[in-house]
C-alpha cells in the first residue's frame, strides 16, 4: 500500500476531501477488511485489477470482472473511460463534474449485469 502523505487529493476529480477521510482504521487493517468482505466472490469494477494491486490484495484474476476489458472491444479498440462506456452501453451521461465513487459502482455494476441479461437472453 502507498506509504507517501498525499501531496494533492484531487478533490475536483473524484470528490473525496481531506475532511471525509477519516483514519480510523490503519492501512493494515482496511486491507484485510477489504480481503475478507471479497475472499471467495467475484469483485465487479473499472480497472479493478489496478485497484486491487494498488491496495496490495491478491485476489484470483478468475473472481475478476473488468468492464475496462471485457467491453472494450465493444466500442473502441483500447480500454475505454467509464464515462465513454457508459455513454455507449447505457445512454447515461456520468462524471459531469466529479467522478463521483457511488455513481462509477452503479455505472459499472449496470453494464455488468445488463451485458449478463443480453447473454442470458440471446441463449434461448
Amino acid at each position: 500500500m502507498p506509504t507517501e502523505v498525499i501531496a494533492d487529493m484531487r478533490t475536483n476529480i473524484h470528490g473525496i476531501s481531506m475532511d471525509q477521510i477519516e483514519y480510523e482504521q490503519s492501512d493494515e487493517q482496511l486491507k484485510s477488511t477489504i480481503e475478507v468482505l471479497i475472499k471467495d466472490k467475484k469483485v465487479v469494477g473499472h480497472e479493478v485489477g489496478h485497484d486491487l494491486r494498488v491496495l496490495e490484495i491478491d485476489h484470483p484474476w478468475s473472481m475478476e470482472r473488468d468492464t475496462a476489458y471485457k467491453f472494450s472491444w465493444t466500442i473502441c479498440p483500447k480500454f475505454p473511460k467509464l464515462k465513454m462506456l457508459s455513454k455507449a452501453k447505457l445512454g447515461i451521461d456520468i462524471q459531469q463534474k466529479i467522478h463521483d465513487p457511488a455513481e462509477n459502482a452503479l455505472a459499472v455494476l449496470l453494464i455488468y449485469v445488463g451485458q449478463k441479461i443480453s447473454i442470458l437472453y440471446n441463449q434461448n
